[in-house]
C-alpha cells in the first residue's frame, strides 16, 4: 500500500476507543514521520495528513501544514476551505478565520456537519468570558460574600446552558443549600441514622496509577447484566480533589475544626465538587448528572447534601477527623447511589492512592489495577496530553508517591479488611487470562452466567495489544531505569 493509502486507512479509525488508542496512535505517529520524509508529497497526500494531525487534535501542526502547503484538489476545494477555517478558529486566528468563514458562506450553501461545526465554534467564543465570571461566582458564594441572585446570576449562567431551565434549575439547588448551611446552628448531634431514608447500593470501585488498565477492567464489568453504571465512564475527579479542587480530603484529614471552617469547607465542597459551577458542563459534575438523568433526583441530592452538612457541623464533628471520616464514608454511599442500582460501578472514581475510603463502607470493593511500569510509561508519554511532556524520572517519582500511598491505606486496614473489600489486579494477568476475569466475578459475586460479551464495551483480543508496548519503544536507559529504580510490579 502507498503512503497515501494507509494514511486514508487508519483515519477511517477515528474516534479510537480506549483500548485502541495506542496502537493507533503509534501508527499515526509513523505515518507522520514518512510524510515529513516525503522529498514532494502530493496534494492528496498531504491533505490525507492535515486530517490526520485533526484527528489527532493536535491542531497546530495541521494548521502549520495547511498554511505551509495548502492542497489545491479541485474536487475538494470548499472541504479545504472548511478545513482551512476551522483549523483557523481552532489555533486563535480568529480575525482571519471570521474572513475565511465569510467567504466559504458566500461560495454556496453549507454541509450540516460544517454549520455544526461552526455553530459549537461560535458558541465557545461566545462563552469565552462566561467561564470567568462563573469562577469568581463559585469563590463569591463559597465564601459567602455573596448570596444566589436569580435576576442577577440566571443570565450569567445560561450563558453556558442556555437549554430551558437548566441555569435555573442549578441556582435554585445551590441557592436552598447555602440558606440551609447559613442556618444550622451549632450544637447537634452527629446521629447517623440520617442516612437511613436513603438508598445505598453495593458500590465497586476500579482504582488504577494512571494509564494502568482500570478502565479496561471497568468496560468489561460493565458488561454483566446486575452492573449499573449510574455516571458512566465519568471519575467524578473534582470528589476526588483534582484540578485544584478540595475535594474530600480536608473533612478526612487533621485536627479538630472550629463552626465557621466547616461551613466554609461544606459551601466550597458543594459549589466544587458537586456542583462544580465553574465547570458547570464538565460530566465531574454531580447535579448536572442528575438534572439530566431521565429519572432526575435533583431532591433527593439536595436534601442528601443537607443532612450530610448537619452531620459535620455538630461537635463531634468537628472535635474529631474519625468521626467526619465515617460521616463521609456514609454520605458517599449514598451519594454514588443517588440514582439508583445494586451494584454501582465506579471508574477510578477514586484511584488507587486515594483509596482513603477502604475499610469504612458499608458495602464496597476496591479493585486496585498495576500494569508493568515500562507499559504504563509508554502508554502515558503517547496518549495523555497531560503527560506527554514527562520524562522517565519524572514518571518513576509520580509512580513512587502513588504506590506509597496505596501502601500506606492497604497497611492501614487489617487482614480482614483487606479479604473482604480490596481486590488487586495486574493488568497483563486480567487481559490475557479468562480464568483470571472469571475469579474477578467470583470475587464480587457476580454470577458468570449474567456476563453478556459485548466486544464494543470489552473485547480482549484488542487489549491484549496493548501488552508489551514498550519492547520497541524504550531506549535502553529508560528500561534499565524503570527496572532497577522503579521496579516493574509493586514489591
Amino acid at each position: 500500500m502507498s503512503l497515501l493509502e494507509r494514511v486514508l486507512e487508519i483515519n477511517t479509525c477515528f474516534p479510537v476507543k480506549e483500548s485502541q488508542k495506542f496502537s493507533v496512535t503509534t501508527a499515526a505517529d509513523k505515518l507522520l514521520l514518512e510524510y515529513r520524509d516525503e522529498p514532494e508529497p502530493s496534494h492528496e497526500l498531504t491533505y490525507a495528513v492535515i486530517r490526520l494531525y485533526r484527528y489527532l487534535k493536535r491542531y497546530r501542526a495541521a494548521f502549520d501544514l495547511i498554511v505551509e502547503r495548502r492542497p489545491q484538489i479541485e474536487e475538494k476545494a470548499r472541504e479545504i476551505d472548511f478545513y482551512e477555517m476551522e483549523l483557523h478558529f481552532l489555533c486563535g486566528e480568529r480575525a482571519h478565520a471570521e474572513e475565511l468563514l465569510k467567504k466559504l458562506e458566500a461560495g454556496g450553501k453549507l454541509r450540516p456537519s460544517w454549520k455544526r461545526s461552526i455553530d459549537k465554534i461560535r458558541g465557545r467564543f461566545e462563552t469565552e468570558g462566561v467561564w470567568d465570571e462563573l469562577a469568581e461566582l463559585e469563590r463569591g458564594i463559597a465564601s459567602f460574600a455573596l448570596d444566589v441572585d436569580l435576576e442577577k446570576h440566571v443570565p450569567v449562567l445560561k450563558g453556558a446552558l442556555p437549554a430551558d431551565n437548566d441555569a435555573l434549575e442549578v441556582l435554585l439547588f445551590v441557592r436552598d443549600r447555602m440558606a440551609t448551611l447559613r442556618a444550622t446552628a451549632a450544637g447537634a448531634q452527629a446521629d447517623q441514622a440520617l442516612f437511613d431514608k436513603y438508598h445505598a447500593g453495593r458500590l465497586i470501585f476500579t482504582c488504577g496509577f494512571s494509564w494502568s488498565g482500570s478502565g479496561a477492567v471497568s468496560c468489561f464489568l460493565a458488561q454483566h447484566k446486575a452492573i449499573a453504571q449510574p455516571f458512566g465512564m465519568s471519575e467524578l475527579g473534582y470528589i476526588q480533589g483534582r484540578s485544584g479542587r478540595k475535594g474530600i480530603f480536608p473533612f478526612i484529614e487533621g485536627d479538630a475544626l472550629s463552626f465557621d471552617a466547616m461551613k466554609q469547607l461544606l459551601a466550597t465542597f458543594c459549589l466544587e465538587s458537586i456542583v462544580c459551577l465553574r465547570a458547570i458542563k464538565h460530566h465531574y459534575s454531580v447535579l448536572m448528572q442528575c438534572i439530566r438523568a431521565e429519572e432526575g433526583r435533583v431532591l433527593v441530592l439536595g436534601e442528601l447534601f443537607d443532612d450530610f452538612s448537619q452531620l459535620m457541623l455538630s461537635a463531634e464533628a468537628l472535635a474529631s477527623a474519625e468521626v467526619r471520616r465515617k460521616i463521609m464514608a456514609r454520605f458517599l454511599q449514598r451519594l454514588f447511589s443517588v440514582r439508583g442500582g445494586s451494584n454501582i460501578l465506579l471508574n477510578n472514581v477514586f484511584m488507587a492512592p486515594r483509596m482513603e475510603m477502604l475499610g469504612l463502607m458499608e458495602d464496597a470493593i476496591f479493585v486496585a489495577v498495576q500494569r508493568d511500569a515500562r507499559d504504563q510509561f509508554i502508554a502515558r508519554k503517547t496518549e495523555s496530553r497531560d503527560a506527554g511532556h514527562q520524562n522517565v524520572e519524572e514518571f518513576g517519582a509520580m509512580l513512587l508517591r502513588g504506590r506509597s500511598k496505596f501502601e500506606r491505606i492497604r497497611c492501614a486496614v487489617g487482614p480482614h479488611v483487606r479479604e473482604q473489600q480490596l481486590v488487586e489486579l495486574k493488568f497483563e494477568d486480567f487481559i490475557a487470562n479468562e480464568d483470571a476475569r472469571n475469579q474477578l466475578l467470583d470475587r464480587l459475586r457476580l454470577p458468570r452466567e449474567s456476563l453478556v460479551p459485548d466486544a464494543g464495551k470489552f473485547d480482549p483480543s484488542v487489549s491484549i495489544r496493548n501488552v508489551g508496548i514498550h519492547q520497541e519503544q524504550l531506549s535502553p536507559s529508560e528500561r534499565a531505569y524503570i527496572e532497577t529504580e522503579i521496579g516493574v510490579y509493586l514489591p
